[in-house]
């Protein structure tokens, strides 16, 4: 990158500056679309977020070189920014490129190597494909190998994910990694799930339900159906609302009415993800419940895509300082009166045999244009329903550049 001129003593060059700027807003918005992708976080369309990353890494990529050793800089103060470097080292061409990618996803600081492992899955890994095979291959099961198998499966290359028998004591964060990667390569069966499923933690427990659906796993439905009702099968509970027909509605409203707070709240979550509004009357009833109230409503509007009638505001308590006023949000109570005869006068517009989101029927044609009318963080649970149940469904990546999403091995 040209660098006109000296800087007086002390100050950063000028376009030194504008470049750690540069790197600067690709971190925040590579960290804004993990959190997206990841969380379910963020605005229902995240295209102007992809356009606007993708135009910070394209000028980045002017002098990679610096742009490197600019983000290297950066990481101490803000260590989103990993994604940045390992994005760029992975298509630098660059000898050293693939042991400083392995140098990062080794870094003490998790937060830096799950940066670094969401900048692989953007970047075009071809010049460290070799380096990350090898690494995959190591008979460890350590973050840095974990996170190979998963980069290299995400991209659609041969790769093996072995699951080891004692799946159920690995790190966290290295069993999540392992079975995303699982859900892209390698065939399943029921004893996968189950063992994968055995993780104590309950986020490796989602993602293991999730990545049986996306490889095609029909029997995840009959995985979750057989579930029993206790507190550590709650993921089951909430799945059954993504995988599940009409045939469950029954068993999660008696889930979500029948008394445990915890298992009736991913009920209300699986009743809005399943759709029907048979489930409706249930919803409606539990508006009633203090600790289901909330949870509830948030179900009746992802089905009917309209917002429950509230009341008003209540005001903020008198003897509150300046600064918690400015603080202070007070949500408006439910008009449980209101939101019903709200939904009697909006029932007739929805078909009960068929499933929505947002008020848009996802029965018909899931993945075609109403997939497209679909908020963001709505998007993953109809394509993982179709992976689960529907032959020869489409291999999709809803997690990159949006010129990938529908053919991810370019």
């Amino acid at each position: 990158m040209y660098r006109p001129g000296a800087a007086p003593a002390g100050e950063p060059l000028y376009v030194d500056t504008v470049l750690r700027e540069h790197v600067d807003r690709a971190s925040e918005l590579l960290a804004l679309l993990r959190s997206a992708s990841l969380e379910g976080t963020g605005p229902d369309s995240l295209d102007d977020l992809w356009a606007s990353a993708e135009a910070n890494v394209d000028a980045l990529a002017l002098d990679r070189s610096a742009a490197i050793d600019a983000a290297f800089g950066a990481i101490p103060d803000d260590t989103d920014v990993g994604s940045v470097a390992a994005l760029l080292l992975a298509e630098c061409g660059l000898p050293d490129a693939a042991s400083r990618v392995t140098t990062l996803l080794r870094d003490p600081v998790c937060a830096v190597r799950d940066a670094a492992g969401w900048g692989l899955r953007l970047a075009n890994i071809e010049t460290i494909a070799d380096e990350l095979c090898a690494l995959a291959m190591q008979p460890v099961d350590d973050y840095a190998t974990a996170t190979a198998r998963d980069c290299l499966a995400f991209h659609r290359r041969s790769v093996v994910v072995p699951v080891a028998a004692t799946f159920d004591a690995l790190p966290e964060d290295v069993a999540w990694l392992t079975a995303e990667a699982r859900g892209r390569s390698g065939d399943w069966d029921a004893a996968l799930l189950s063992r994968l499923f055995s993780h104590p933690s309950p986020a490796v427990k989602r993602n293991a339900l999730k990545s049986a659906a996306r490889a095609s796993f029909r029997g995840v439905l009959d995985f979750c159906r057989s579930a029993p009702a206790e507190p550590s099968m709650r993921p089951c509970v909430w799945f059954l609302g993504v995988v599940g027909n009409q045939d469950d509605l029954s068993r999660l409203q008696r889930l979500a009415t029948g008394g445990d707070v915890m298992l009736a709240r991913s009920a209300i979550a699986a009743l809005g993800a399943l759709g029907l509004v048979a489930g409706l009357p249930t919803l409606l009833y539990l508006l009633d419940e203090p600790q289901l109230a909330e949870p509830a409503a948030s179900a009746i509007e992802r089905i009917s895509g309209d917002q429950v009638p509230r009341g008003a505001a209540p005001p903020p308590p008198e003897n509150l300082s300046e600064e918690e006023l400015e603080l202070w949000e007070a949500e408006a109570p439910i008009d449980v009166g209101a939101a019903r005869e709200w939904w009697s006068s909006l029932a007739p517009r929805f078909d009960p045999k068929k499933r929505y989101q947002v008020g848009t029927n996802v029965t018909d044609d899931a993945l075609g244009a109403a997939f497209d009318q679909l908020p963001q963080h709505l998007r993953r649970d109809v394509y993982l329903r179709e992976r689960a149940l529907t032959k020869d469904a489409p291999d999709w990546e809803l997690d990159t550049w949006p010129r990938r999403q529908r053919n991810p091995s370019v």
